[in-house]
């Protein structure tokens, strides 16, 4: 054998075997490519409305309202913030105004699923960020209550590296390991090729709207066919989920991890200035907040600003105040702002039936 014929012996084998790989990874390599091109989950590139243009690709709501709030604190001087889960949604920035003025600089600054360790967090953000506020509407329930720590299993609960203190690459990795996981990286890329959702897609479900610069969510497809059909045919239609509730008393989950991040949380709040109300949901299960978690709530932040409309009363009574079984409707937290901050009734006027 020449020379030459020993070094193509000696290159042939390494290069098929290269070419079985480039083969195999061609389909992983396109993936990740188009990963990183499109940015399903919006979390590589910059985006003045993550809403805009619409998806339906759930995002990650704690980063969402974290990044927007760093974005426009600076020119928006936010001075009137909404801290919660996505029950948030009740209270509408209008309706706000309506009660304490139309001067204000109101941001909604939820999370899915919010945690106490996430309030905690926002709310130190914000005494860094922020010299001055007006007002603070924390809405609260015993399941926000109850978390003091980060989320890690799910990537749509995972907080911003900003708030966590977690490295910014451990949160990418746990949105590519979303990307990858399941069946979701083929049913997006055909969702985007075709540029709508197919019932298959069950993972894709479209987005409420956000409204700039206040970061409002609308659940505009509930409000439509209600304008549309009225209150009862909606409620009507779901009387699947809308099942018997059985009203009762939860079990304390404020412990003394939660009164330390609540007294951080309101020491922060107090000493840029604002007036803190906490609102306790009315929420349609009917269960009502533990008797030591509301004390330990008036106890940091005082009776007069501690509001419970948890268990059972004319608010959760009434199913017609709620989309579903998660969220109540503004006609209940107009309501409540307006007990708030308006004519001077609290929560206690709410008659209770426990």
């Amino acid at each position: 054998m020449s020379q030459k014929q020993s070094h193509s012996s000696a290159w042939t084998a390494p290069a098929r075997l290269f070419g079985k790989l480039f083969v195999l990874g061609s389909p992983l390599l396109a993936l990740m490519v188009a990963y990183a091109w499109l940015d399903p989950f919006r979390i590589i590139y910059h985006y003045d409305n993550f809403y805009d243009p619409p998806t339906n690709v759930v995002l990650n709501r704690d980063y969402v309202c974290t990044e927007l709030f760093v974005q426009n604190v600076a020119q928006r001087q936010f001075d009137t913030l909404i801290f919660g889960s996505s029950r948030t949604l009740a209270y509408r920035v209008d309706d706000l105004r309506k009660v304490v003025g139309d001067d204000i600089h109101p941001f909604h600054f939820d999370a899915a699923e919010e945690s106490l360790f996430g309030v905690h967090a926002k709310a130190r953000l914000v005494h860094e960020l922020v010299p001055r506020l007006r007002h603070v509407l924390i809405v609260v329930d015993a399941n926000l209550l109850g978390k003091t720590t980060n989320e890690y299993g799910n990537h749509l609960r995972l907080k911003d590296p900003r708030l966590s203190g977690d490295s910014a690459l451990a949160f990418q990795l746990t949105f590519l390991r979303a990307y990858f996981s399941g069946f979701f990286a083929p049913m997006y890329l055909h969702y985007r090729l075709i540029g709508h959702a197919l019932p298959y897609m069950r993972a894709l479900q479209e987005q409420f709207p956000a409204a700039m610069p206040e970061n409002e969510l609308t659940p505009v497809a509930w409000d439509t066919e209600i304008a549309r059909d009225g209150i009862d045919a909606y409620v009507a239609r779901r009387k699947g989920i809308f099942i018997p509730r059985a009203p009762a008393t939860g079990a304390p989950v404020v412990g003394a991890t939660s009164k330390r991040m609540l007294q951080e949380t309101e020491g922060w709040l107090l000493a840029s200035g604002a007036r803190v109300e906490v609102v306790v949901s009315p929420l349609y299960d009917e269960v009502r907040l533990a008797d030591a978690d509301r004390e330990a709530l008036e106890d940091v932040f005082g009776q007069e600003h501690v509001h419970d409309y948890s268990g059972l009363n004319e608010l959760t009574g009434d199913v017609t105040n709620y989309y579903e079984t998660s969220h109540y409707r503004p006609t209940v937290g107009a309501r409540i702002l307006r007990q708030i901050y308006g004519d001077g009734r609290s929560a206690a006027t709410v008659e209770s039936h426990l």
